[in-house]
């Protein structure tokens, strides 16, 4: 996450509460792990499954399409924003959870589409 149109998306459930398996920031996981950019929702979000259906998925692999989805739309809004300045964004508009500011485990907060548009 330290590129400048780089995210690092940790996940949150219905509550806005961290999900028990999401990314935190440094010092928690891995040698060299990414800070957490934002959170975004991660637990039982509707998804595609096998034979054409639908199920519930829960990961960061189901936040991080919230965050690339907010990061067009804010593209479409402000075309001439470079991938930093949609980074930027993205982060100074997310609604803050868990200790004020920037955290291990929240980053900037939870992505807000409306805010990022506006």
């Amino acid at each position: 996450a330290n590129s400048p149109g780089t995210l690092a998306v940790g996940a949150v459930n219905a509550n806005s509460g961290i999900a028990v398996f999401s990314s935190r920031g440094t010092g928690c996981c891995a040698p060299g792990a990414n800070p957490v950019s934002l959170v975004a929702p991660g637990v039982s979000i509707n998804s595609t499954v096998l034979a054409n259906g639908y199920g519930l998925k829960s990961g960061t692999s189901m936040a991080c399409p919230h965050v690339a989805g907010a990061a067009a739309l804010v593209k479409q809004r402000f075309p001439a924003f470079t991938p930093a300045q949609v980074r930027a964004k993205l982060m100074n508009t997310a609604s803050d959870l868990g200790v004020p500011g920037n955290d291990a485990t929240f980053g900037r907060g939870l992505l807000n589409c409306d805010s990022a548009t506006i």
